[in-house]
């Protein structure tokens, strides 16, 4: 990569949110951990980010209020990343703006395909 990209994960799992930081560093991408909705926004108003990876379950502002806060201001690609196999709940993200979902447990490979995707060509969609 020629630019070094900057990510925010956001996800109220440490462990999971640390395994992504990790993961992405090793490829070279800049990267911010919020653990909650709330300090995503905040965050990423501050200091903005190429893509947001989003869980959508987490405690105080869920996933789907940081979409919809988001896609006010901002069109910035979105991945979900989701424990639910639950149709209806990835459905409604995407319908809401996001551009991309993952399903936990993910491969590291799946999902660095996917991030490198929407990274270079945001406005393919790879589901």
């Amino acid at each position: 990569m020629d630019k070094s990209y900057h990510i925010l994960v956001v996800d109220d799992d440490f462990c999971i949110s640390d395994i992504i930081k990790n993961m992405l560093e090793d490829e070279g991408f800049q990267v911010t951990v919020a653990p909650d909705g709330r300090s995503a926004l905040d965050v990423y108003k501050i200091i903005g980010a190429d893509l947001i990876l989003l869980d959508i379950k987490m405690p105080g502002m869920n996933g789907y209020k940081v979409l919809e806060q988001l896609r006010r201001e901002s069109q910035v690609p979105v991945i979900v990343l989701t424990g639910l196999c639950d149709t209806e709940a990835v459905t409604r993200m995407i319908e809401m703006g996001a551009n991309d979902y993952v399903i936990k447990p993910f491969q590291d490979r799946e999902l660095m395909t996917r991030v490198r995707a929407k990274i270079e060509h945001p406005q393919i969609s790879t589901n």
